[in-house]
């Protein structure tokens, strides 16, 4: 089983930050991963210096996770009437 193959099996259970970290990258491959629901694409490097890209860009992914999960939380659990709407299109009502 590949990466895209193991995230497409989490995917199915499971909505945990994934990161995709390869060293055979291209744009074939990104594409394939974030069509398969990767939260992130990263392409491994020589330079030690990339591991403190790399831990932003996990901090970045968890945090953004939890914010939407807090949102999704404070939204679903409100007493209010409560209506979210994107353009003209009222995309949540509860």
């Amino acid at each position: 089983m590949n990466g895209i193959q193991l995230c497409a099996e989490v995917r199915k259970s499971s909505s945990i930050p994934f990161i995709f970290y390869t060293a055979r990258g291209s744009e074939e491959v990104a594409s394939a991963a974030f069509s398969t629901g990767v939260d992130d694409y990263i392409r491994k490097e020589r330079d030690l210096s990339h591991y403190q890209i790399l831990a932003r860009r996990i901090r970045h992914s968890v945090e953004g996770r939890r914010i939407k999960e807090l949102y999704r939380a404070s939204v679903e659990g409100s007493r209010d009437g409560l209506a979210i709407i994107q353009g003209l299109s009222i995309v949540y009502a509860n």
